[in-house]
């Protein structure tokens, strides 16, 4: 059994051969070997070393001869089945000799005989979810199920738990001879931590003694997935501003606290995203610091719902350590749309009277702005005194005038009161964007009470003149008619004045459309008594309803003396004769004054009887609007007395603003009129000195609020350019503009030709054309503007920028090596004030010419071989960018197709010329130049091109020719000529 030390069985025939060599030959032909050589086998399982016989699992078979030296016994052990003794294992021995029994006994070498346990049937589970999330505290088992082994053997079970690749837990447990049996090894998990993350194996292996081999490792290996947890955190967000205005700047911030538990070291990674703007990639940051997303001068189309999100990784690159879930947390920036200008009311007169129509008119103008960069509507409302919506308007929001009319038809006095416009703007879908603030302006509606009912005067007792010492009672009835246009409660006031208009009796009564009546006595009559007596009545109510004319009537009370003293009337110690202004009558003593004058006022006296008059001035009305009047609106003022002076003269002073007339007319409204005082002078010969009234016009204070030109793009040598430049006003003006002065300037120098100005209201647009522009006109444009009297003045500025309108291609066309090439930059004459250079990738200059020249193009262009165009306008600003154009050559791919040398073969004589023609067949045509292509002749490794002619052009330009003279050919000229070419790419 030499170099046989372990056999292993199985479910096949096995056998051992025992190998015996003689010293002398043993002739076999005629003689039974078995009867000569003898052996005998051994079997040592641990208990003894046991003779080997047939009925112990194995078969003894006879000798066999080899040669006449050397003989073969052999044992021979069945397969392996469920009947096989487990004593048939062990260390077996070959015992050899020749004849009988002999001193001479040979003994083998041991040999074990074991079986390996066959585990196939087993079954090795574990019991692990997939993922799991720290923290969580569970049991994890290993399971074995252990089928009889075939043959039946009691066995041991080790069991090992392995955590990437170290054993963490391991037991042994004893298996029966028969039937199945099931083992299991736990090992508890509390309060996961995210380091036990990682691949877990079940291994098993079955074992017995030293003559069973243990099984084969049976395993089953799963991954346990470890979930961050990321309930212990929490969201902040801030700002938490209800709303935000247009145009601010506003920093979204939010931060997550730290893990109250960490398990291991984590990080959070956190993005901002929205509806509108923001498409982050998550990034790294630390826990409870800010991470801020900064929106700059926001618009209304950033307004909406932003969200912050986050998740927490491990800082370890561990696969089995599973990212938390995302939570998100959500912030709604809510932008109100910035107020505009206040709506602008149409004047109205100073008062109406009933049954008048009157026309409310508002415009209204919201200004452009980039801010308001979504679709919004203007929505416009008349409101009464009551806060009662009259009527509504909404438009599209187009930064145009917008007008709203309410007319009140046939006007009672209920109509009277304060009317105010006022306009919002709002969004046309947006949740997220608030209306604007409401922005008003409010107007006074005032109706005169009707007044034509004259009082009726009845004198008790009825007679013409009275005499002194008489009662006489003075009566005045009235009776004020009902009318559907007085619809609110009115006061009726009766008075009785004498000749000095000093009040007498006075009533004021609730106007119940009855007759209403008031009474004056004069008791014990005396001469100055006798007089103009005046009953007079008026109508009165609310604020904004105004008084009704006061109507009157008069009576004349003449007082007889009851002596025949001559009658003398005196005006302040002065006697009174009949004249054109004064009539006394000497019957009744009555002193009559016709066309009263201011000089009349003073102390009457008559005999011992005296009277004072105080005459009235009459007041002086102003009508017409002449407060918060509009830049470039017209203005009509009147004056006018109440009463009316006969004759009177009436002008405004100074007269340089108006006609010879009561009418003071400005037009147009300008801002230097702002603060100006006009005065109204009445003049009369039944003045003593002139009648005054001074007002003070007062104008809205109107200037630019913006100026915008519009961003210019770069224009082409030949276009026609207009610049636009937009204005806003803070205030409506017009209808005429005058007072509007838009500059415009380049490079600081003014402009003056070819401006257009065109708006209306607070928005206007002034236009600068440009025809055919050329180099010259590149530079800075500004646009100025500011109204007349104004000390604002606002501008804008854009560079104007101009280029040239190049031709040249990206990509050449296909070239042939070796040809000469040049492209322009510019097509046709380079324009003036334009230079052109061509650059290198690296920024050198190749050339300052329009036309670049490549002598040669190599092989070595094609593809990563760029030149750039560079084309500059010396005269553009410093803002507009240069412009160029990379152009990439494309080479025509060359290669060589053949080479063939003619003769292939020299047979010379000494001294004799050899010429070797060599030509090159390349896939395309190339030339004029060909040094890109070089060559080489060897004779064997000794290179003899310093023999040969350069390489030529031959008929067809795809193939070259060259020459390797060999004159006076010598022995050492014999040999093997090599041509060698090479491309150089």
């Amino acid at each position: 059994m030499i170099n046989t030390v372990h056999l292993n069985l199985s479910n096949t025939f096995q056998h051992l051969d025992c190998h015996i060599t003689t010293n002398t030959d043993i002739n076999t032909t005629n003689t039974d070997i078995n009867s000569i050589v003898n052996v005998s086998w051994y079997r040592d399982n641990g208990n003894e070393n046991r003779l080997v016989s047939d009925s112990e699992g194995v078969s003894i078979l006879p000798i066999v001869s080899v040669t006449y030296t050397s003989f073969n016994s052999t044992l021979r052990f069945s397969p392996i089945t469920s009947s096989t003794p487990v004593s048939t294992l062990g260390n077996y021995t070959c015992v050899a000799w020749i004849g009988g029994q002999s001193v001479r006994i040979k003994t083998s070498n041991n040999v074990q005989v074991t079986m390996k346990i066959n585990n196939s049937r087993d079954v090795v589970s574990m019991s692990l979810l997939n993922e799991y999330t720290a923290g969580d505290s569970f049991n994890a088992t290993c399971m074995i199920t252990a089928h009889q082994l075939s043959p039946p053997i009691a066995s041991k079970a080790t069991i090992n738990i392995i955590h990437n690749s170290s054993i963490i837990r391991s037991g042994v447990a004893d298996i029966g001879t028969t039937g199945s049996h099931k083992r299991s090894l736990n090992i508890p998990f509390t309060n996961l931590k995210l380091s036990r993350s990682g691949e877990y194996m079940c291994h098993y292996i079955r074992s017995n003694n030293s003559f069973v081999q243990p099984s084969d490792v049976k395993s089953t290996a799963t991954e346990l997935n470890i979930r961050i947890p990321i309930d212990s955190t929490s969201l902040v967000l801030k700002p938490t501003e209800s709303y935000y205005e247009a145009g601010n700047n506003i920093t979204l911030s939010c931060k997550v606290t730290k893990p109250n538990s960490p398990l291991v070291d984590t990080v959070v990674n956190m993005k901002w995203s929205s509806n509108t703007n923001i498409s982050q990639q998550y990034s790294i940051h630390p826990y409870s610091s800010y991470f801020n997303h900064i929106l700059t001068n926001i618009k209304l189309s950033e307004a909406g719902e932003y969200s912050c999100t986050y998740y927490l990784n491990s800082t370890t690159n561990n696969p089995y350590i599973v990212p938390s879930d995302v939570r998100t947390g959500v912030t709604n920036v809510i932008i109100r749309i910035p107020n505009g200008n206040n709506p602008s009311i149409t004047p109205l007169s100073s008062y109406y009277n009933v049954g008048n129509s009157i026309s409310l008119i508002c415009s209204v103008t919201y200004p452009h702005s980039p801010l308001i960069d979504i679709a919004t509507n203007v929505n416009i409302q008349w409101l009464n005194s009551s806060n009662h919506t009259l009527h509504s308007y909404t438009g599209i929001n187009n930064n145009t005038e917008h007008t709203i009319s309410y007319t009140i038809n046939n006007v009672s006095l209920s109509d009277a009161g304060e009317y105010t416009c006022q306009y919002n703007v709002s969004s046309t879908d947006s949740s997220f964007v608030l209306s604007s603030g409401y922005m008003t302006a409010s107007t006074n509606v005032s109706i005169q009470i009707p007044n034509n009912k004259v009082p009726v005067i009845t004198l008790i007792p009825h007679q013409s003149v009275y005499d002194a010492g008489s009662d006489i009672t003075l009566s005045c009835s009235v009776t004020y008619p009902y009318s559907s246009f007085i619809d609110v409660d009115t006061n009726l006031t009766l008075q009785w004045f004498n000749s000095s208009n000093h009040t007498l009796n006075s009533s004021t009564i609730i106007n119940d459309n009855n007759g209403h009546t008031l009474t004056y006595t004069i008791s014990n009559a005396r001469l100055s008594d006798a007089g103009l007596y005046t009953c007079s009545f008026f109508i009165n109510s609310v604020p904004h309803i105004v008084t009704s004319d006061t109507t009157m009537n008069s009576i004349i009370i003449s007082i007889k003396s009851k002596k025949s003293d001559t009658v003398q009337w005196k005006l302040n110690g002065t006697n009174i004769s009949n004249d054109t202004y004064y009539n006394i009558n000497t019957t009744s003593g009555t002193l009559t004054i016709q066309e009263v004058r201011s000089t009349d006022t003073g102390n009457y006296t008559c005999g011992s009887g005296s009277i004072s008059i105080i005459v009235k001035i009459p007041d002086i009305n102003v009508t017409g609007q002449y407060t918060d009047l509009t830049v470039g609106s017209s203005a009509s003022i009147n004056c006018t007395t109440m009463p009316s002076i006969p004759n009177s003269v009436i002008k405004w002073d100074p007269s340089s603003f108006n006609t010879d007339s009561n009418e003071l007319i400005i037009n147009p409204v300008m801002l230097s009129h702002n603060n100006n005082t006009f005065t109204c002078v009445v003049s009369s010969n039944l003045l003593a000195m002139n009648l005054t009234k001074s007002i003070t016009i007062s104008v809205l204070d109107t200037s630019v609020s913006s100026v915008t030109v519009q961003s210019l793009s770069s224009y082409v040598i030949g276009d026609d350019v207009s610049i636009v430049c937009t204005i806003s006003l803070t205030n409506a003006i017009g209808p005429n503009v005058s007072s509007l002065v838009v500059n415009w300037f380049k490079n600081n120098e003014m402009i003056t030709d070819d401006i257009i100005n065109t708006g209306s209201s607070s928005t206007f647009n002034s236009t600068l054309t440009l025809t055919q522009v050329s180099p010259t006109v590149a530079g800075v444009y500004t646009c100025n503007a500011s109204i007349n009297g104004s000390n604002i003045v606002l501008s804008d500025s854009k560079p104007l920028c101009i280029k040239v309108n190049k031709t040249l291609p990206s990509v050449t066309e296909e070239l042939s090596p070796g040809q000469y090439y040049s492209i322009d930059c510019i097509t046709g004459p380079v324009p003036t004030g334009v230079s052109v250079s061509w650059l290198l990738t690296n920024g050198s200059i190749y050339s300052n010419n329009n036309t670049i020249m490549i002598p040669s193009i190599l092989p070595s262009h094609n593809n990563n071989t760029q030149y750039i165009c560079r084309i500059m306008i010396e005269t553009n600003p410093s803002d507009c960018s240069t412009q160029s154009q990379v152009i990439t050559f494309r080479i025509k791919a060359i290669y060589i197709s053949s080479v063939t040398v003619v003769p292939t073969s020299i047979f010379s004589s000494i001294k004799s010329t050899a010429v070797l023609t060599c030509t090159v067949n390349l896939n395309t045509g190339i030339g004029p130049d060909t040094s890109f292509i070089s060559h080489y002749w060897y004779q064997y490794s000794t290179d003899i091109s310093n023999r040969s002619t350069p390489l030529m052009i031959n008929d067809d330009s795809k193939s070259l020719v060259t020459t390797l003279n060999i004159t006076s050919v010598q022995l050492f000229d014999a040999g093997v000529i090599i041509i060698a070419n090479q491309k150089l790419l």
